[in-house]
């Protein structure tokens, strides 16, 4: 799996999180399925490209949810 599909999967994540917080107030189907995109994204690039890059993606993806979240 290819870095740019990883980077997708996480924006895909990191998108209904906001959707979630934005636009649909409580615990709905869009951020429990997003929070478990991102995890899967996290996951992937940890196994498909390495231990830097997946702490690279879970830093990224956590600096991004908080600072969309505030």
């Amino acid at each position: 799996m290819s870095a740019i599909t990883i980077i997708g999967i996480i924006t895909l994540g990191i998108f209904l999180l906001v959707i979630e917080v934005f636009l649909l107030p409580g615990p709905t189907v869009a951020g429990v399925l997003g929070f478990v995109v991102m995890v899967v994204g996290v996951a992937l690039s940890y196994s498909n490209l390495g231990m830097a890059a997946g702490h690279l993606s879970l830093v990224i993806s956590l600096i991004i949810t908080v600072i969309l979240s505030i």
